[in-house]
């Protein structure tokens, strides 16, 4: 990452909490839970469905 940054161009990095990208953290436990080095999805898993509703809602999530 480090190498990534010094390079001549311009990053912007934004921090979102778990809450707000539900679906990269579904798919993030998935991944270290699988024992299979790559998992390609042709389909989105059943679980991850009310996710992608609520995004598509634009529901927006506060962290107490």
């Amino acid at each position: 990452i480090r190498q990534l940054l010094d390079r001549d161009w311009t990053i912007v990095i934004n921090h979102t909490l778990r809450e707000g990208n539900a679906c990269a953290d579904m798919l993030a436990k998935m991944g270290a839970n699988s024992i299979a080095p790559l998992v390609k999805l042709v389909v989105s898993p059943a679980e991850m469905s009310t996710h992608l509703l609520a995004d598509a809602w634009g529901v927006a999530f506060v962290r107490e």
